[in-house]
């Protein structure tokens, strides 16, 4: 279900997904900008960026757990849930650790919420995800049998996210309701051949993988309520990247390849 090397260049495709489909989202390069000059701050391990006009703190690393977790690295959701019930334990943004996974929808939300933050829309994670020019040293690599530690220095983007491509799946805000997603069908799974301006995939096909994208993978079903993951994990191999998206999750989906990042709103 899961499996990139890197995208000889996809950009040309995105940005002509942004102009047709201009209704739904904008060239990441227009809207996504460090912030440097502003009075406004971010705590440690956050960036300041602003996403179409607004000010956030985007996490700069999957979240893992801080010191007041009794299971520092979940290896199961048993383990998350019992994290949860310490009224301390909190997710945490910072490098060197271990992402925490074995993380439901609603429980990544939850813990966001905990230290006064939120999952991101995918439209906020795929315009600043838009500045990884290169995934050839991110964790995607078939043979990778587990994550490797949060902030990975040839896997960042140009506004100092890490770990946008690979390593763990990251969950979005976002619902998929009988296949569809802001009122519109989506395509059978397979290889992305085209995406609207919001990096959400708009064709697949399903014996050609396009260089284009990264000959990256898109998971979609017809049936219930879904959720949406994105980027890919640590064993994806070609199929994950960037452009990589899960839509056919169950809300309760929790495995080791998947995690989440929090941002704040300013």
């Amino acid at each position: 279900m899961f499996r990139i090397n890197h995208k000889a260049f996809k950009l040309p495709l995105v940005i002509l997904g942004a102009i047709i489909f201009s209704t739904v989202g904008i060239k990441a390069t227009d809207v996504v900008t460090t912030m440097n000059n502003r009075t406004a701050s971010c705590d440690a391990g956050s960036a300041l960026i602003n996403v179409s006009g607004r000010a956030i703190c985007f996490d700069q690393y999957e979240a893992s757990t801080n010191s007041n977790c009794y299971f520092k690295d979940p290896k199961s959701n048993q383990e998350t849930q019992n994290n949860i019930l310490q009224k301390n334990c909190e997710p945490t943004s910072r490098p060197g650790f271990l992402p925490w996974r074995f993380v439901t929808y609603a429980e990544a939300k939850q813990l966001c919420a905990r230290v006064g933050k939120r999952l991101p829309s995918n439209a906020e994670w795929y315009q600043i995800a838009l500045g990884q020019k290169d995934d050839s040293g991110c964790a995607l690599k078939s043979n990778i049998a587990n994550p490797q530690e949060t902030g990975n220095s040839a896997c960042v983007t140009a506004t100092d996210i890490y770990d946008m491509a690979g390593n763990v799946w990251e969950w979005m805000d976002e619902t998929v309701v009988n296949g569809e997603f802001n009122k519109r069908s989506l395509p059978n799974s397979g290889y992305v051949s085209l995406l609207d301006g919001s990096g959400v995939v708009l064709e697949t096909v399903t014996d050609i993988k396009d260089n284009s994208f990264g000959k990256d993978y898109a998971w979609t079903t017809n049936d219930g309520v879904r959720g949406m993951l994105r980027g890919g994990f640590y064993g994806s191999g070609e199929d994950g990247g960037i452009f990589s998206q899960n839509l056919a999750v169950t809300l309760d989906f929790n495995t080791n390849a998947v995690g989440f990042r929090c941002l704040k709103d300013l």
